[in-house]
């Protein structure tokens, strides 16, 4: 199956997800919060697309069930609409060995290496391509990138680094 996590609203891309998982005859799960402000979103737009067999739906989960889903999937889809500053749960799948396959915009070119740890895709149409190759991806290779450039104690080092250079100049 492939998966996507995180929040339902528009600039996520859930109804994207969807889409992506339709046209290439594979399973989505989708594990994602719904705020208030995005129920109605949610009721419009999202849950009508819902078959529980194609398409589920399992709503917010906590860490183990997330780390149950990620390391099963196929993919996570990261259709984001906006510029996603950061994308936190691109980097949990790739910890998990799972490739991404995300639309290349905001902080993406700096999680995913295209063609390495997932597909970076200008548009839908060419994630739906990337769907047929994600196989090729090596789920090593996912780990080990969030290992060597995304551990807690990496990160701190460089957060203490911009900070130092921050006080000394």
């Amino acid at each position: 199956y492939l998966a996507f996590l995180g929040r339902i609203s528009p600039e996520k891309g859930p109804a994207y997800a969807i889409e992506i998982a339709k046209k290439t005859g594979q399973r989505l799960v989708i594990a994602a919060k719904i705020d208030p402000l995005d129920e109605q979103y949610f009721d419009a737009f999202i849950e009508p697309l819902v078959d529980g067999e194609q398409i589920s739906f399992i709503g917010e989960i906590g860490h183990k069930a997330k780390v149950e889903l990620l390391k099963n999937a196929r993919a996570l889809l990261s259709p984001s609409q906006w510029d996603e500053p950061f994308g936190l749960v691109n980097i949990e799948a790739m910890a998990c060995g799972t490739p991404v396959v995300a639309i290349n915009r905001g902080s993406m070119p700096e999680i995913i290496i295209n063609n390495k740890t997932g597909y970076l895709c200008s548009n839908i149409d060419e994630m739906i391509d990337s769907i047929d190759r994600i196989d090729m991806i090596n789920r090593f290779d996912c780990r080990k990138h969030v290992e060597e450039n995304f551990s807690s104690g990496l990160m701190a080092e460089r957060y203490l680094k911009v900070y130092n250079q921050l006080v000394t100049s």
